[in-house]
C-alpha cells in the first residue's frame, strides 16, 4: 500500500489534465521540463527557464516533504482507520497543490510551446504503455486504440504487420550484426583470423541470450527427458 500511495503521488505531480481531443493520453507530462534536450526542443528563453526550474525544485521539495509525513504515518503506529482519515486528507492537499504548480509552469510556457509538450508526452507515453498493457505496439494501447478510432479489423491488421515487421527487424539485426564481425576481423592478420575462426567455430543463434527455464526440470523429469531422447 505505501509502495502504491508514493507511485500514485509521483504520477500526480508530474502530469496535468489534457482535453481528450487533443492527444490519446490525458495526461502532460511536466517533469520533462527537466530534460535539457525538452527544453531546446521548446525553444525555450533563458527567463522561461529560470522560471519553470525554480517551479520544478518546488515541486521536488514538496514531494520530498509529503513522502516523509506519510512514511512518519506508517511508522505512528496510529489505528488503521486513522492513518485513512490522514491519508484522504494529504491526498485533498496533493489536488490542491499540485493544482498550483501545474497552473504555474503551464503560465509559462506559449501555446506552440504547452502543444509540443503534448506531442513529446504521446512520444514518451506510448512505448511505456504498451509495456504496462503488454501490447506489441504503442498503436495496440487502449487509450491510442479510443483516440484514433481503430476497429477491430485494424487492430488485428495491426498486430500481423506488427509481428511480420519484427521479425524482417530481427533478421536484418542479424545481418547487420555478421557484417559488424566482418569489419572487425577485417583488422586481424590472416593467421589470426584463422585461430578465431577454429576457436569460435560455426555460430549458433542464441546462445547469448537465457535459456528458457522448464516447469519440468526435476531430476525425476530430466531423467525421463533424456530416455525419451535416447529411444527417439
Amino acid at each position: 500500500m505505501k509502495r502504491l500511495t508514493v507511485g500514485i503521488f509521483l504520477v500526480l505531480i508530474c502530469f496535468e489534465k489534457l482535453q481528450a481531443q487533443d492527444s490519446p493520453f490525458e495526461n502532460l507530462a511536466l517533469s520533462a521540463l527537466f530534460d535539457n534536450r525538452v527544453q531546446a526542443e521548446l525553444e525555450l528563453s533563458d527567463l522561461q527557464k529560470s522560471k519553470i526550474t525554480k517551479i520544478l525544485n518546488s515541486v521536488l521539495t514538496w514531494r520530498n516533504d509529503y513522502i516523509e509525513e506519510y512514511r512518519g504515518l506508517a511508522k505512528a503506529g496510529l489505528p488503521a482507520d486513522k492513518i485513512a482519515e490522514k491519508q484522504k486528507e494529504l491526498q485533498e492537499a496533493i489536488e490542491l497543490k499540485k493544482g498550483e504548480y501545474q497552473k504555474d509552469a503551464l503560465d509559462v510556457l506559449l501555446p506552440h510551446q504547452v502543444k509540443r509538450l503534448r506531442q513529446l508526452t504521446v512520444q514518451a507515453m506510448m512505448p511505456q504503455i504498451a509495456k504496462q498493457q503488454k501490447t506489441k505496439s504503442g498503436l495496440l494501447t487502449k487509450e491510442m486504440m479510443a483516440f484514433l478510432e481503430i476497429d477491430d479489423q485494424q487492430k488485428n491488421k495491426i498486430l500481423q504487420k506488427t509481428e511480420q515487421l519484427q521479425s524482417e527487424l530481427l533478421e536484418e539485426m542479424k545481418k547487420l550484426q555478421a557484417k559488424y564481425t566482418d569489419k572487425l576481423l577485417d583488422e586481424l592478420t590472416p593467421s589470426q583470423r584463422k585461430k578465431y575462426t577454429d576457436a569460435v567455430g560455426e555460430k549458433v543463434e542464441g546462445l547469448n541470450r537465457p535459456a528458457k527455464r522448464r516447469n519440468n526440470s526435476s531430476p525425476e523429469n530430466s531423467g525421463k527427458n533424456a530416455k525419451q531422447s535416447i529411444e527417439k
